[in-house]
């Protein structure tokens, strides 16, 4: 269950990269009738949102191997 939950995060930062790269090109040469105030916004809650989701998978993998050492310590 752990590794889905691991696989699920890993899968929703790769979807948020791909959007904020989509973002950042339309920055670059936006056109005419797009607000780029509302396009900078946008980037700044992705790339929020994918710090919050890579710590958040950061927190999971330590969380895995402290209960992995623990178990290879643990006497059977």
């Amino acid at each position: 269950m752990a590794k889905t939950e691991e696989q699920e995060l890993i899968a929703q930062i790769s979807r948020l990269y791909v959007e904020l790269r989509t973002y950042k090109k339309a920055i670059t040469n936006p056109p005419s009738w797009i607000d780029t105030k509302i396009l900078m916004d946008t980037v700044f809650q992705l790339e929020a949102e994918v710090r919050e989701l890579e710590a958040e998978l950061e927190v999971h993998q330590l969380i895995l191997r402290m209960f992995d050492s623990m178990q290879t310590v643990a006497p059977k």
